[in-house]
């Protein structure tokens, strides 16, 4: 730290480390800062006091063990040098208590030099969603109330955005509308925030969150130690898509082709419930007909039908579903009832949604199904496994959302598909750019993604004819060929390092600086130095093992660049 002279009269600080400017402030100044800051802490510990007292009624807390663990973990990140935090929750685990614990922290924080004023700490989302607004001001305390946006207003805090500084910015359901020419992109960008070296300067943490981060989580992985990522784990009262499979209460949705299908489903639920209260059914069906076949069905049966979307709203359904019906009741939801809505869960008797043509995880783990995922006992009915809700929709898409969260979210070693990322579960990633691309953030430097000598390993130079290269690349990868051609120089080196064949990566060998990389492999080569074997751009996961294959159109050799990213762990 040190101190320089600007036009005489005005001194700034500069501290090197985060890049941060402050003017000296006069001694008024520095008291009412003081002041309000005292007046801040002790309003929400005041409202953090009620809150506990109101909820202490209904047998519930306020921020969960698991919560604040998850809390204390992303505020370490941020301590640590961290400019962002991608926080993956199962849906209904608890992320807005988990939030909440952090902007508590940030905005309490005892040392006056790290608190951060509640009116910067922003809520916001992709969504263009009112419901989501009211849901989130409902569920957080008083001083937080006021910065809560969904998509469209967020655009109107341009202004605000363009000038904050020490501040928290949370985006919830951070994979909505998360594309790197959609609104949340462009509005972050023309605020000047989409640029680690700016949120460093301007003192801006970002908290993403999202059950299903999607591609944003595997463009976070290339931010390195920029950015933490963080999972809560579920704590004791959580009932998610585990229990429900383990149960057999997550199925996959009949087609509904012809009429003897529906009248099966229906028939089957009243057999199911026809001892108890009866209940609500929800369904998602975009087809009218399919709808109108269900309605005339329902008024044979005499069940009741309810629609519940952007034409047609029931008025304060909330309310409505804390009691059972006097008579089973389908409600048809269309769009509506999907990522972060909660719902009252006691009287629903099963959820349905069609198994799309084209599996979309992300999706399925966000629908209906999810809206049943929270912590809480079972009670009255529930307390009997065979009265608990049914949900129908695509079930191996659930399964493949648990096996991608129980695999510490790896995209590379779990199947997963949704409309921005695909997997096959065996270390081919591909995934569309979002709002904290590199196309996008400034600032992202490859040297802050950790790597360990241990990783790296000598490059491999193995010279080809120019017959041989021309059967490798005659228009696309011709991988049989091209690992032939390698041949017994690389079972070799693998053998040598003690490692079994890893999945590789092959960049377009005439993409920018292709040459310039082969002149360097080729001299560590002959020097028999280790290299860094890899770069974000072609790589999806730094702790895994990859091994990058160059050709040299002009020599005709095969540059062979390993990588062990397991021994980083």
């Amino acid at each position: 730290e040190f101190t320089i002279t600007v036009n005489k009269p005005k001194r700034v600080i500069i501290k090197r480390d985060k890049k941060i400017i402050k003017t000296n402030k006069s001694e008024p100044e520095r008291k009412r800062e003081e002041i309000k800051k005292r007046q801040q802490r002790e309003n929400i510990l005041k409202s953090i006091r009620d809150k506990q007292e109101y909820l202490e009624l209904e047998g519930k807390q306020f921020i969960y063990p698991n919560q604040q663990e998850a809390a204390d973990k992303c505020i370490t990140a941020f301590k640590n040098g961290a400019v962002a935090v991608c926080l993956i929750a199962q849906p209904g685990t608890g992320k807005t208590g988990t939030a909440q614990a952090v902007m508590i922290h940030m905005a309490t924080n005892p040392n006056d030099e790290e608190i951060i004023y509640s009116e910067n700490i922003i809520n916001c989302t992709g969504m263009s969603d009112n419901d989501w607004e009211t849901q989130f001001k409902n569920s957080v305390l008083p001083p937080f109330k006021d910065n809560i946006f969904h998509r469209q207003n967020l655009i109107k805090q341009k202004d605000k955005l363009q000038t904050l500084k020490d501040a928290l910015l949370i985006p919830d359901e951070c994979h909505i509308a998360s594309g790197i020419k959609m609104t949340i992109a462009k509005t972050l960008k023309e605020a000047g925030i989409l640029d680690v070296n700016v949120l460093e300067m301007r003192n801006i943490k970002m908290l993403d969150i999202s059950a299903t981060p999607d591609a944003v989580l595997n463009d976070y992985k290339k931010w390195g130690t920029k950015c933490a990522i963080i999972k809560i784990q579920p704590g004791p009262s959580y009932k998610g898509f585990e229990i429900m499979l383990k149960e057999t209460r997550i199925l996959d949705a009949p087609n509904l082709e012809e009429l003897d299908d529906y009248y099966e489903l229906l028939e089957f639920l009243d057999e199911r419930y026809k001892n108890t209260t009866k209940k609500y059914f929800v369904f998602r069906l975009l087809d009218p007909v399919k709808t109108s076949i269900l309605e005339g069905l329902c008024n044979e049966l005499g069940w009741a039908c309810l629609n519940h979307n952007s034409d047609e709203r029931i008025d304060e359904i909330d309310n409505l579903m804390k009691n059972p019906p006097q008579k089973h009741t389908l409600i048809f939801v269309k769009g509506f009832w999907r990522a972060s809505k909660r719902i009252s869960r006691q009287h629903i008797g099963a959820t349905y949604e069609q198994i799309p043509k084209k599996r979309d995880v992300s999706v399925t783990a966000q629908s209906l199904a999810a809206r049943d995922c929270d912590n809480y006992e079972y009670s009255g009915d529930q307390l009997d496994v065979n009265l608990r809700p049914l949900h129908y929709c695509d079930k191996e898409a659930i399964e493949q959302y648990v096996e991608w969260f129980n695999n510490d979210c790896d995209f590379s070693t779990s199947e997963y598909k949704s409309s921005r990322i695909n997997s096959n579960g065996k270390g081919k990633v591909n995934s569309k750019p979002t709002k904290v691309n590199s196309k996008i953030v400034g600032g992202i430097n490859n040297s802050d993604i950790h790597t360990d000598d241990e990783c790296l390993t000598v490059p491999i130079v193995i010279k080809i004819t120019e017959e041989q290269f021309k059967c490798i690349r005659p228009k696309r990868w011709n991988f049989d060929k091209l690992f032939e051609c390698m041949g017994l120089e690389l079972r070799t080196e693998l053998k040598r390092i003690g490692e079994k064949p890893v999945d590789h990566e092959c960049p377009d060998p005439t993409k920018a600086g292709y040459i310039k990389k082969i002149i360097t492999y080729i001299q560590a080569a002959n020097e028999n130095k280790k290299l860094k074997a890899w770069a974000t751009e072609i790589t999806n996961n730094p702790t895994k093992d990859n091994y990058v294959i160059y050709l040299d159109q002009t020599e005709h050799r095969i540059i062979v660049s390993i990588y062990y990213g397991s021994k980083s762990k």
